[in-house]
Formats: C-alpha cells, sequence, structure tokens
C-alpha cells in the first residue's frame, strides 16, 4: 500500500512543490534522522529534475507521478514516473559539464536504485530505495537478550512500523482522488 500516490504538472516549479510538500510530510510521519530527510529531499529533488528535464520538459501537457511506500526490509521504496522511454543511466565525472551527477549522488546515497520502462504506457519509472532506522524490523533475538541483559547503555530497539495506520496518517494529512493512471499503477493527485 502506497503512502504517498500522486501527479503533479511537469514544470520547473515541481521541484520545490515537492521539497516544501512531500519531504516534510515524510519526515514527520516516518520520524526521519536529519540525515535521512536531506538524503530523502536530495534524491527525490533529482529524480523530479530528471523526470521534467529528460521526460516533460519538450513535450507539453505531461506530469510527473510520485509514489511512495515502505519495502521490505525497513526501506523507503521512491518512484517518479514520466513519460521518457529512454532508460537513465548514471553519467561519469565530466567536469565541463552543469549537470550529469544528479544519478551519481543518488547511486551513492541509496540503498537501491533503478529504471525500468513501461512500453506498453510509455512511461519510465525511475526509483531509488533508501534505508530508514525507524522502519527497520526488530530482530527478536537482540531484543531478547538487550532485555536479559538488563543494560540501559544499548540502544532501544526499533518498533516495527504499521504500515496500514502510517499510510492512514499520510491520506489524512493529504487527501487525494484518483486522477488516471501510469503505467499499471492508478494516479492520485491533491484535491
Amino acid at each position: 500500500m502506497p503512502l504517498i500516490d500522486f501527479t503533479i504538472p511537469a514544470s520547473p516549479e515541481a521541484v520545490g512543490m515537492v521539497r516544501r510538500t512531500v519531504v516534510p510530510l515524510l519526515v514527520l510521519s516516518l520520524g526521519l534522522t536529519e540525515e535521512e530527510g536531506e538524503n530523502l529531499e536530495l534524491m527525490l529533488s533529482e529524480l523530479v529534475t530528471n523526470g521534467y528535464l529528460h521526460g516533460c520538459r519538450k513535450r507539453q501537457g505531461h506530469d510527473l507521478g510520485i509514489w511512495v511506500a515502505v519495502a521490505d526490509g525497513g526501506r523507503l521504496r521512491v518512484e517518479v514516473t514520466d513519460p521518457a522511454l529512454p532508460a537513465v543511466r548514471v553519467q561519469g565525472k565530466r567536469l565541463a559539464w552543469e549537470g550529469g551527477r544528479g544519478l551519481l549522488i543518488i547511486s551513492r546515497l541509496a540503498a537501491d536504485h533503478g529504471s525500468e520502462r513501461d512500453w506498453e504506457a510509455g512511461t519510465r519509472i525511475s526509483w531509488f530505495e533508501m534505508d530508514i532506522a525507524a522502519l527497520r524490523p526488530v530482530d527478536k533475538d537482540q531484543e531478547e537478550e538487550s532485555t536479559a541483559a538488563g543494560s540501559s547503555s544499548d540502544p532501544e530497539p526499533v518498533r516495527p512500523v504499521n504500515t496500514v495506520a502510517l499510510a492512514a496518517r499520510i491520506a489524512d494529512a493529504r487527501p487525494a482522488v484518483t486522477v488516471g493512471t501510469i503505467g499499471a499503477r492508478p494516479i492520485t493527485a491533491a484535491a
């Protein structure tokens, strides 16, 4: 079940809108650390920028899809869908170029990342996954050892996340309505 699922009009302002709305909502809802919040903001901004520049800038009337969900193993999966079909690739270091380093940054910060094509829908999905401390499952053996030892210096184990309740909190904070589909998933937008 996605935590966030909506479209935004493809424009240069899309990156700022995502930074002002999606990132703070996820930071507060998931209890991200400052570093996790900064990394999320940077990587999501890069994907939205790439989606606009390479997928929508020359094609009027297209939207970018933003989809965020909790993946297996305590990871947050973030996807940006745009109407470009070529797969994205990490550029080498070319100092003379002004851009081209966004995916290099993502490759360094993300636990995993990639790009998929949906030929039928005529879209590309660029994505990354990042490890989130508050989403990691509790290791039962480690929790029992910590409790048995009675050590107060050990960090408290992270509680498992109820993703249904978390998705409901986010939905309450940002109501959405379905506006269409990108690929196989329905896409929603703010009401």
